[in-house]
């Protein structure tokens, strides 16, 4: 199986080992028989899912690193779920739902029926967490306790840059970019040098050996500076194609915008990203202004290891009060601040929030506002990636190697 994924776009291969291989396909298996007593299987069967993601990815995935990989992607995971962590959670919720029906089929008490393995499951279950779950038939709540004990004990991190990016991915905008379905056709196809390293810098891992910066500082093996250098022209990118998804979104909703718009200069000089040409509330225009904060920089880490999203919100703060003119003018203002990890401003939430509320109004589709959502988020690691990519130290090959 593994040597078949690597022949697919790792983007690819991630998303169906994710959501259709790996626990997706041994999911009935680990609801109808007890597995987890079979523990020595299961860590086999956790090691080959290790190892096939390392070799899709090509990463060097550390036990800390793939103890993060196997978390949800909401918990800062990639969803890389293991087996070891499911054997017990779901078999004991299946039989927690299927008992009802024994009951009535046995015509006894649900509290006299037993279940195979079941009694030899709760006792390992309370052995092992000391907490019961209060709807037992939810599998999400038997995994709920799981996951807080292993991020607690097991996930845990010292440096502030990892106790930052562990925050902010965290999130739930932070990792919608992964829920998006890889497609050339609608531009949601990460290539393969741009996909290994918004993996590897969302988990930690080493992706370059340290060089030097077109900046002149030294570039660590995680290849974080490069999403913060001025030097680094990849996040020009990132700006131009949020506020173009802006723009597109506001017109499916039957609000024509514009881009850096005349008129509406600051006090430098200095024009906002967009504004509605038509009004957008209370028969006021709006007019937005998108940013991008380094969530691991120097100088917001101290903040954002403790609060996350901390950076974005700064942001926001020094916005307003850049646009304090515009403002007075009686024009609707927002700021759309995310940062490199993923993470929103509460702001920019609420606006976007309320752009997919009249998309769905709009569309009849019910998934309008999460599409708006991945598509953002995928392009802020796309961004990630571009900024990497343009401070790498290389030459093209020259005509003579073409003859």
């Amino acid at each position: 199986m593994t040597e078949r994924l690597k022949l697919l776009p790792k983007q690819l291969a991630y998303f169906l080992l994710k959501n259709c291989l790996g626990i997706p396909k041994l999911l009935y298996t680990l609801r109808t028989v007890p597995t987890f007593l079979c523990q020595d299987k299961l860590c086999d069967m956790d090691s080959i899912l290790h190892l096939s993601l390392k070799a899709i990815l090509n990463l060097n995935l550390s036990d800390l690193q793939w103890k993060q990989a196997s978390l949800p992607v909401k918990q800062g995971g990639i969803g890389i779920r293991s087996f070891s962590d499911l054997s017990l959670p779901t078999f004991l919720s299946s039989c927690s739902g299927v008992m009802p029906l024994v009951s009535t089929i046995l015509n006894k008490p649900v509290d006299n029926v037993v279940l195979n393995s079941w009694t030899q499951g709760v006792q390992m279950w309370e052995m092992k967490y000391q907490e019961m779950p209060e709807e037992k038939t939810q599998q999400r709540q038997w995994d709920a306790i799981i996951l807080k004990l292993k991020i607690e004990q097991e996930v845990v991190f010292e440096d502030p840059v990892d106790v930052a990016r562990m925050k902010a991915l965290q999130n739930k905008e932070s990792g919608a970019w992964l829920n998006v379905y890889p497609s050339k056709n609608i531009g949601t196809l990460l290539n393969d040098q741009s996909f290994q390293i918004c993996i590897g810098q969302r988990l930690g891992c080493n992706i370059c050996r340290k060089f030097t910066c077109k900046c002149g500082r030294t570039v660590d093996e995680k290849g974080l500076h490069p999403l913060s250098c001025e030097k680094s022209s990849g996040r020009y990118f990132r700006h131009a194609e949020v506020n173009n998804i802006l723009k597109r979104a506001l017109g499916s909703i039957d609000i024509p915008a514009q881009l850096e718009p005349t008129g509406l200069d600051r006090n430098d000089g200095k024009r906002p990203d967009g504004a509605t040409i038509v009004p957008w509330r209370m028969g006021q225009s709006l007019v937005w202004d998108f940013t991008c904060a380094d969530t691991l920089a120097p100088s917001y880490i101290d903040k954002t290891c403790r609060n996350a999203g901390a950076a974005a919100e700064i942001a926001v703060q020094k916005k307003h009060t850049k646009y304090s003119a515009i403002k007075s003018r009686g024009i609707g203002f927002v700021v759309m601040a995310v940062e490199t990890m993923g993470v929103w401003c509460k702001e920019g939430k609420d606006w976007i929030r309320e752009i997919g509320k009249r998309l769905i109004e709009k569309t009849g589709d019910p998934r309008s506002m999460n599409h708006l959502r991945e598509k953002i988020s995928l392009t802020i690691q796309r961004g990630n990636a571009a900024s990497v990519l343009a401070v790498l130290p290389s030459e093209e090959l020259g005509s003579m190697f073409y003859l």
